[in-house]
């Protein structure tokens, strides 16, 4: 009873995310997750001293590895130097003979011959001894990876599982994940909650690189990783040098040639693709549904005003001054007979500054004096979580939150990539990346458990339809096709790559899919830029510059979700992309 009045009190505290992340949540989660990987160590029943010793033993063997390799670059650079004095040696003997014969020379240039000879026969045999050395440290090497990784493969075995999600509801019950964003997920999302997919599907500038959904109460939601593509441009540099010369008169009234030079500069600008990542959290309430808002992070740090300010001065400036100019924007509302109004608490109002805001009731039944606070807090600390970083966008029932910390984790990893033959680097991996992401996950969800209103409302049973078009959601299709991406890409292409789906059809829990990959391929060009010398004519300088030429790509793919004990008795010809339920192969 008093575990789970602890946990009660637990849920009621997300309504203080940053205290409750501090006092409760940050340990608690560390607890769990040295407690699963004890217990999955435990199973595993590996013998861990015997791993240290072997890994001491790798250590060992690429310390002297590492130092025969040192001693066999340094052989090598004596004997180069010593073919150098052989050659200049040989030059300097045929130069003497031939235009000006000296005994001294040509005495001691042999005397360096011979001896540089003798030396690199030296130089030969330590090298052949060294490479000797080379080749049983290799071979000892070989056999200790291969005995420290049978010693670990149990452990491995169990790690290829991604626990991170199950996890995090461990820590905090009141966050449900999915195994897989299905098409019942999203159709809820959209039927009931009016998420509008346009933006996302059609755009063909994004892609989905991972996923992942999960409910609050029933209140749908998934957190997405995208690659972005915009075509900017890029400024390319040019440069000639050019030389003349003139006749001029000195002092004395005697004429003089004056050699002149002179570096022309030029530039052009062209087209250029740029890539960039970002993060956001979607999720779904029908709490305050009539209202819209957004809210872009303050950036108090990037503020420019002249003077050397610390960062609390910054805010106070920052919140006078933004105090000002929503009272003047509440009058101008008044003449206008539009509804906003400036809250009480000016500290608040000025920080989240939503005055976009057009729904002054429900804006005020989401921001309680309660959560009021709480945001001040969320935004002004950056120590134990990430301060003002997000952008907060609400359109009726859906609620955009964009943190830039999001995208510096990784959302789902690969299946190997706790797998490794040195116990003590594994369990400090599983630990780090675990803490890690429960924690650049949790202040994500931070704007929403602050308003209480959000995790108190619990949506009523949703009754899934029969039929859906596809068995995953598009999102989970572009980060299947994302994880394959080396064998889609188009053959020409040296940038980055976009891609996009189109279901074909769905029968027997495999989606279909036409995929459209499309990158860049270049070529250097060079433009001639004219510009006025110095010598009083006109130069043609040289701008070298590299053209982007779209490319295309287009597959057929087939994405097939497996059943929970089906997962490691995937068809063969599934094998191109496996993770977790979800497999892919191309047709």
């Amino acid at each position: 009873m008093m575990e789970t009045n602890k946990n009660v009190l637990a849920i009621e505290e997300t309504y203080s995310p940053l205290d409750s992340y501090k006092n409760y949540y940050k340990k608690l989660h560390n607890d769990n997750t040295i407690n699963l990987f004890n217990k999955t160590l435990e199973k595993s029943q590996i013998d861990i001293n015997a791993n240290r010793l072997t890994c001491n033993k790798i250590a060992e063997n690429d310390g002297q590895t590492k130092g025969n390799d040192k001693a066999i670059k340094t052989q090598n650079t004596i004997k180069t130097l010593l073919i150098l004095l052989i050659i200049i040696s040989i030059i300097s003997i045929v130069y003497s003979l031939t235009y000006d014969p000296k005994a001294y020379i040509i005495i001691l240039s042999s005397i360096l011959i011979s001896l540089s000879v003798y030396l690199i026969k030296n130089i030969n045999e330590k090298l052949k001894a060294l490479r000797e050395i080379e080749d049983k440290l290799l071979k000892i090497s070989n056999e200790l990876y291969a005995e420290a990784e049978k010693q670990m493969h149990p452990l491995n075995k169990l790690l290829l599982k991604n626990y991170h999600t199950e996890l995090f509801t461990k820590t905090l019950p009141l966050v449900k994940f999915d195994e897989i964003f299905d098409s019942k997920r999203l159709s809820y999302m959209t039927e009931n909650f009016d998420l509008n997919l346009a933006n996302h599907q059609h755009n063909s500038e994004e892609s989905t690189l991972s996923v992942l959904s999960g409910e609050i109460k029933g209140n749908p939601f998934f957190i997405r990783n995208s690659l972005l593509h915009t075509m900017g441009t890029k400024n390319y540099e040019g440069s000639l040098t050019i030389r003349w010369t003139t006749i001029e008169t000195d002092s004395n009234g005697k004429s003089k040639t004056v050699n002149h030079s002179e570096t022309l500069y030029a530039s052009v600008t062209k087209p250029y693709p740029y890539y960039s990542s970002f993060s956001h959290l979607v999720y779904a309430n029908k709490v305050a549904d009539k209202l819209s808002f957004s809210r872009k992070p303050s950036n108090v740090d990037d503020i420019e005003d002249g003077l050397i300010f610390s960062k609390e001065r910054k805010l106070e400036r920052l919140i006078k001054k933004r105090s000002k100019e929503l009272q003047k924007l509440a009058e101008k509302s008044i003449k206008k007979n539009k509804t906003f109004t400036p809250l009480a608490n000016n500290e608040f109002d000025a920080l989240f500054y939503a005055k976009d805001r057009d729904n002054e009731t429900q804006f005020r039944l989401l921001f309680t004096p309660l959560a009021q606070q709480e945001f001040i807090k969320i935004i002004k600390e950056d120590n134990i979580g990430f301060g003002d970083d997000f952008l907060f966008i609400k359109d009726k029932m859906i609620n955009d939150i964009y943190p830039e910390h999001l995208k510096n984790v990784k959302l789902n990893v690969t299946k190997d990539f706790f797998v490794g033959h040195n116990f003590d680097k594994i369990k400090n991996n599983f630990i780090e990346y675990h803490n890690n992401f429960f924690k650049h996950v949790f202040f994500s969800f931070a704007p929403i458990f602050a308003i209480p209103l959000y995790t108190q409302h619990q949506t009523q049973e949703y009754i899934y339809k029969d039929l859906y078009d596809s068995c995953l959601s598009f999102y989970q299709h572009e980060v299947a096709v994302n994880s394959m991406i080396d064998q889609l890409t188009p053959h020409d292409s040296v940038t980055n790559n976009i891609v996009k789906t189109s279901l074909v059809n769905s029968h027997n829990n495999i989606d279909t899919l036409l995929v459209n990959t499309w990158g860049y391929t270049s070529y250097k060009r060079t433009d001639y830029v004219s510009k006025y010398g110095g010598d009083g004519r006109w130069h043609e300088v040289p701008v070298h510059w590299t053209e982007y030429i779209r490319v295309n790509r287009d597959s057929k793919i087939e994405v097939k979700l497996t059943k929970n004990d089906d997962q490691d008795n995937t068809s063969s010809q599934f094998k191109d992309y496996q993770f977790g339920r979800i497999s892919a192969r191309i047709v």
